[in-house]
C-alpha cells in the first residue's frame, strides 16, 4: 500500500481544495488568514512531499533545505514565482506550480476603469453636470501622451483601448524593441527616462522581479509630470511604497492606481489609501471567495497530480496551474 504523502500548507484556504489535498496525502497547515511567521514555517516543513504557499512566503534556501529530499512540489497561490528561490528547486528537481493567470481583457479593462476614475477626480468634473461620460473622457485624452512600460500582451490590450478612445501619442521603455506589438498599437520605443518626462499617463506592464523590484522610486517621480498619472499593471511590485506616497502628498505627481492582483501585503497601504489621490485596483475577478475556490483547486489538483505521478512533469520550469 502507498505511503500517504505529507504536505505542508502555509494559511487556511477553501474547503474544497484542502479536500482535495487530503484525498493523497496528510495535511497540516498554519489555522490563520494572516501569513505563516518564519519560525513556524521552518518547524513544519521538515519531511514533507509537498508545499502549498502564499506569495508573502518566502521559500528560499534555508526553507528548502529544512524541508530535505522528501519535497517534490511546491504550489503557490501567485501568478508569479518570485518569492520562491527557483534556481535552487530546479537544482533540487522540485516542480512549481503557480496559479492561472488572471485573463489579459479582464486586467486591462480595469486598468483602463482605474485610470479613466483618476482621470475624472483630476480633470474635476462635477458628476452632476447633464454631459457625455464618453465625451467628457475623449476630450480628456486628446492630446495626452501615454507610456507603456513593458510592452507585453497587457501593454498591447491597453494601448489598443486607449488608442479607440483617442489617445493622441503612445511611448514604450521595454528590454527589447518590439517592433510586432508596436505596430498594432502605433507606439514608438524610447528610453526609460525618456518615457517617465514625456508622458501624461504611466502604465506599468512590465513584470516585477529581484532586479526591477523598485523601478519605481523617488528619482523617477521626480523626472515625471506635475500632472502625470501613474497606473500600476505589474505582476509583482516595482514600485516603493513610501517613495510613492511622497511624491502623491507632495503632488510631485497627480494621482495613481494601484494593482492588488498579488494580495499581499503592502507596505504603506493604509498612509496611501488615506489620500484623496491614490487608489487601489482589487482585480475581484481573482480576489472573490468563489474564485479563490477554484484557483486553489486547480492548484491543489496539480500537487496531488505530482505527488501520483512525479514523472509527469518532465522539465523543471514554473507550471501555470
Amino acid at each position: 500500500m502507498k505511503q500517504r504523502s505529507r504536505i505542508y500548507v502555509t494559511r487556511q484556504i477553501p474547503q474544497g481544495a484542502f479536500d482535495i489535498l487530503l484525498e493523497d496525502g496528510n495535511v497540516s497547515f498554519w489555522n490563520s488568514h494572516e501569513p505563516v511567521p518564519r519560525g513556524e514555517l521552518l518547524n513544519n516543513i521538515q519531511g514533507v512531499d509537498a508545499l502549498l504557499c502564499m506569495p508573502t512566503d518566502k521559500i528560499d534556501w534555508d526553507v528548502l533545505d529544512r524541508a530535505g529530499p522528501s519535497l517534490k512540489v511546491i504550489g503557490t497561490l501567485s501568478e508569479l514565482c518570485d518569492h520562491i528561490d527557483v534556481d535552487e528547486c530546479k537544482r533540487r528537481n522540485i516542480q512549481i506550480i503557480t496559479m492561472p493567470s488572471i485573463s489579459t481583457e479582464i486586467v486591462a479593462d480595469l486598468t483602463v476603469a482605474a485610470l479613466e476614475g483618476q482621470l475624472m477626480s483630476s480633470e474635476d468634473v462635477n458628476a452632476n453636470e447633464s454631459i457625455n461620460k464618453n465625451d467628457v473622457i475623449q476630450k480628456m485624452y486628446k492630446g495626452k501622451t501615454l507610456g507603456l512600460i513593458g510592452l507585453g500582451s497587457t501593454a498591447v490590450a491597453i494601448g489598443k483601448r486607449l488608442r479607440e478612445k483617442g489617445i493622441s501619442d503612445i511611448k514604450y521603455s521595454d528590454f527589447t524593441v518590439k517592433l510586432a506589438h508596436e505596430k498594432e498599437i502605433g507606439a514608438k520605443y524610447e528610453e526609460f527616462e525618456k518615457v517617465l518626462e514625456e508622458s501624461d499617463i504611466i502604465c506599468i506592464c512590465c513584470r516585477g522581479n529581484n532586479k526591477n523590484s523598485e523601478l519605481f522610486y523617488k528619482d523617477a517621480f521626480q523626472k515625471m509630470k506635475t500632472s502625470a498619472i501613474l497606473i500600476d499593471a505589474a505582476r509583482g511590485h516595482v514600485i516603493n511604497y513610501y517613495d510613492l506616497y511622497e511624491a502623491l502628498r507632495e503632488q510631485h505627481i497627480s494621482a495613481a492606481a494601484v494593482d492588488l492582483r498579488e494580495q499581499g501585503k503592502i507596505p504603506y497601504k493604509d498612509q496611501l489609501l488615506g489620500l484623496n489621490n491614490c487608489i487601489f485596483v482589487p482585480y475581484q475577478e481573482s480576489n472573490r471567495w468563489d474564485k479563490r475556490s477554484k484557483i486553489s483547486a486547480i492548484v491543489s489538483n496539480k500537487i496531488v497530480a505530482i505527488l501520483q505521478t512525479p514523472d509527469c512533469i518532465p522539465e523543471n520550469r514554473p507550471v501555470s496551474g
